[in-house]
């Protein structure tokens, strides 16, 4: 792992966070992760029909920039905490309903930044 070698030590501030930044450089592979989620939903109609419908979710995070995990955890925390601050109206535990992103008394994609919007989209 080139620890008893003559190359310089990564400047931090404590001999730990140089470590960690040596062992970045030599056990960095490039890989990405992933999230496979997947949801049944059980459906009971007006009629009395019952009816299971399945959600999938695939994200993939890239070598170069955010995780799945950021993408999936990160960004949702972001508008949550951003929606908590700006006094906007969030969802509360006694929701008993699904509200989609498209719901006209909600707010969700309430960061201000279009780059962010268009990302949430695509999860």
């Amino acid at each position: 792992l080139g620890m008893l070698s003559d190359d310089t030590v990564p400047h931090a501030d404590t001999i730990l966070a140089a470590l960690a930044k040596h062992l970045e450089t030599k056990l960095s592979f490039g890989e990405r992760d992933m999230i496979i989620m997947r949801n049944d939903v059980g459906i009971r109609h007006p009629t009395g029909e019952l009816e299971t419908r399945e959600i999938s979710l695939v994200v993939y995070g890239e070598p170069t920039g955010f995780s799945a995990m950021a993408k999936t955890v990160g960004y949702p925390a972001a508008i949550a905490a951003r929606m908590v601050l700006d006094g906007k109206q969030c969802l509360s535990v006694s929701t008993k309903h699904i509200i989609t992103t498209d719901a006209p008394d909600r707010d969700f994609l309430a960061l201000g930044n279009d780059d962010t919007s268009e990302t949430m989209h695509q999860l």
